[in-house]
């Protein structure tokens, strides 16, 4: 029982990971999961402060349209088009809230109910992009104003596990009691 236990307490650590990937803020005291690194919305909001991403360069579309059921797929459709070449000729994904999702799915349904090809009620491709842009609803998005239309191979994350600097320890320091310690390092980056 005592591998079980610890087992889940090592499962939790990648669910906190997982939960703060794009909200992640470094903070050189923090003591919590988000205060580990930067999280790809915090990088994203630091390169738009820079002037790194703009609608001006031609890497950031600005929505400001309130996006529900009856316009979800016009701004799947939009954000597709408005790619740069390049881009649209990729297999890519489109990180998003899943609320984005599901919006996209029922207005779908509503706009293409008729077509012989929409047989199934979730959507998992952008209309119009040939199925190169795979819609990936990410829990860790939910609420977020940003989407990421991107290649698989832009999204980096990296961790140790080679240095003797990373280590996880269950040590016990007194009878019935195990202590489970972590010292992780992670990040993540575009590539």
């Amino acid at each position: 029982s005592a591998k079980l236990v610890l087992a889940c307490v090592a499962k939790s650590l990648g669910a906190h990971l997982n939960d703060v990937l794009f909200s992640a803020k470094r903070k050189d005291d923090g003591n919590t999961t988000a205060d580990l690194f930067n999280g790809w919305n915090t990088i994203a909001d630091n390169e738009i402060t820079a002037g790194n991403i703009s609608v001006a360069k031609g890497n950031l579309l600005e929505l400001d349209d309130v996006i529900d059921n009856s316009n979800a797929v016009d701004v799947a459709k939009m954000i597709e088009r408005k790619a740069d070449p390049h881009l649209r000729k990729l297999d890519k994904f489109l990180f998003c809230d899943p609320a984005f999702a599901d919006a996209y799915n029922d207005n779908y349904l509503l706009t293409h109910s008729g077509i012989s090809y929409n047989t199934k009620f979730n959507q998992a491709f952008v209309e119009g992009s040939n199925n190169k842009t795979t819609i990936v609803p990410l829990d860790c998005l939910a609420g977020t104003d940003k989407y990421f239309l991107t290649p698989k191979s832009n999204m980096l994350y990296g961790y140790d596990s080679m240095s003797d600097v990373e280590k996880i320890v269950v040590d016990r320091f007194s009878p019935w009691v195990l202590t489970f310690a972590a010292a992780m390092f992670f990040g993540t980056e575009f590539y």
